[in-house]
């Protein structure tokens, strides 16, 4: 996938498509497991950008311990409810009410 970029050994960013510019996932692998930072802005971003991503990090479910969603607008937390659907057992971490609200 031409879109990742491996920023260390530990951090790798993937860049999605948003309107008429960008958005960004990063994964970080933390001592307690993988971490993904943002969600994507549609469902189909998970589907055609982020499992994909995952994918060919070999990252799977039992090591995607936690999601944290930076803030609650489209281009970050819009993929979040179909990330979820695939990514059950995950820990979603947020600052943002309405996502703790969404996702007890």
């Amino acid at each position: 996938m031409k879109n990742i970029q491996k920023i260390n050994e530990n951090i790798y960013r993937l860049t999605m498509p948003y309107k008429d510019i960008f958005t960004t996932v990063y994964t970080i692998k933390t001592d307690n497991g993988i971490l993904l930072f943002d969600a994507g802005s549609y469902d189909e971003d998970v589907e055609n950008y982020i499992l994909p991503f995952l994918e060919e990090l070999e990252i799977t479910e039992d090591i995607l311990k936690y999601v944290f969603i930076s803030h609650n607008h489209k281009d970050h937390a819009g993929g979040l409810r179909a990330f979820m659907n695939k990514f059950m057992e995950t820990c979603i971490i947020s600052r943002s009410p309405k996502i703790k609200e969404q996702y007890i």
